[in-house]
Formats: structure tokens, sequence, C-alpha cells
């Protein structure tokens, strides 16, 4: 799929990516010893072009949370959660994301729900 941000390395990390089979859904989640973990995802439908989107996620022990733009919150419980992410990419995958990425913004810590949805609304940027 096309990678937006994966921190750690490609054995043990957390990914945000827009799904790889139908391209309509964002999703985050959680690789650890090289196998996949809880899924949260979003639909998005069909990502058009010249348009902006607003999402967020949020990641803690046992929880990963997904907004977008500014819409419900979709959670996921992952068996496990990578530890010692170093490393933080932008971009990749097999189904490259074309356009750019206005803010990008990690934070060592989770937010609530309430904050995950105004993190995602595209007011909270000026847009």
């Amino acid at each position: 799929g096309g990678t937006l941000v994966r921190l750690g390395t490609s054995s043990d990390c957390l990914i945000l990516r827009i799904h790889s089979t139908d391209r309509t859904r964002l999703q985050a989640y959680s690789i650890v010893g090289g196998v996949a973990q809880g899924s949260a995802a979003t639909a998005v439908g069909s990502l058009a072009s010249d348009t902006r989107y607003a999402f967020a996620v949020s990641y803690a022990p046992g929880r990963i949370a997904l907004s977008l733009n500014g819409g419900a919150v979709v959670a996921a419980t992952p068996a496990a959660m990578p530890a010692g992410m170093s490393a933080l990419a932008v971009g990749g995958g097999a189904f490259p994301v074309n356009g750019y990425i206005e803010r990008l913004a990690c934070q060592p810590f989770a937010v609530s729900d309430a904050e995950l949805q105004r993190l995602a609304t595209l007011a909270t940027y000026g847009g």
C-alpha cells in the first residue's frame, strides 16, 4: 500500500498507510517481529486529486486509534506493540502517495479521542 508514515524498522513498527487492496481506506497498525498486529481502518472513499485531508493517529499499549477529517474515532486492540522505535520514514510502499504532506507532528504520548478528532480537523490548520 501507500505508506504515509512508518515509525520503527520494517519488522517492528507503527504504520499509517492507504490500504493496498482497494486504496479507499486509511489504515493504522503495528508490526511486531514481522507479524502485523491489530489494525484500525477508516473508509476515505475515492481519494480525490487536489483535495486536502486531515488525519490523526494515536498509539498506546493495547490501543491504536484513528480519525479522518475530524470524523468518528476508529480503534483497534493490537496483540502487541513494538518497542524501541528510533527511525521515522515518510512515504514509500508499492503504491506511492503522490502529493504533499503539509504538516507532520509526532508526540511521545497518546491523546484522548476528543483531541484526536480535533487534530484531524482541517480547520485546526487553517483550512
